[in-house]
């Protein structure tokens, strides 16, 4: 089932719009059934083009600066809204032009483990990091939303008794 809003026609200041299987947003490739498959082509292709660069420059200079072009270019690619795409089926062959990436700036073979390479050169991998460092951040806004719903809560302010488990050794635990 497609969702309602790519299916009709919106009218705004008498402009009637097209529908469109997929739209550019802030530099993110949305579709109607938020499959990011465009998305996901766009970042390759962007990766492809930096892997390019970095096979390039490996034997004309430093693996710092290598790994300063990673973070200037590469890093940003991969990290600009990966809470979004991050968790779609193909992101996996982004993971793996990573780990291309990073065996290429240390002039390793296709099969050498990339998980040392990426502690050596002490990049993350963006699957991993960037969903942890969003849930972080958004933990303590979920907490202080927690304690003024708490603050706001009928059940206190009518004395109202709602029964939230029948475990009596929850009860007895200390909190």
């Amino acid at each position: 089932m497609e969702c309602i809003y790519w299916q009709t026609l919106k009218v705004f200041n008498s402009e009637t719009l097209e529908q469109k299987s997929v739209i550019k947003y802030l530099g993110v490739y949305i579709d109607s059934k938020l499959s990011w498959t465009n998305q996901v082509d766009h970042v390759l292709k962007k990766l492809a083009t930096h892997s390019f660069v970095i096979w390039q420059l490996r034997s004309k200079v430093s693996v710092d600066l290598l790994k300063l072009y990673y973070f200037s270019y590469i890093h940003s690619c991969l990290s600009y809204s990966v809470v979004a795409w991050g968790n779609c089926p193909r992101a996996n062959e982004v993971f793996i032009q990573q780990k291309k990436i990073v065996r290429t700036m240390l002039h390793k073979p296709p099969r050498h483990s990339a998980r040392e390479l990426f502690c050596k050169l002490h990049i993350s991998s963006i699957f991993i990091y960037t969903p942890v460092k969003y849930a972080k951040s958004v933990s303590s806004v979920i907490e202080m939303t927690r304690v003024e719903a708490d603050r706001y809560s009928l059940e206190k302010k009518c004395n109202l008794n709602i029964p939230r488990h029948r475990l009596s050794t929850i009860d007895n635990s200390p909190k």
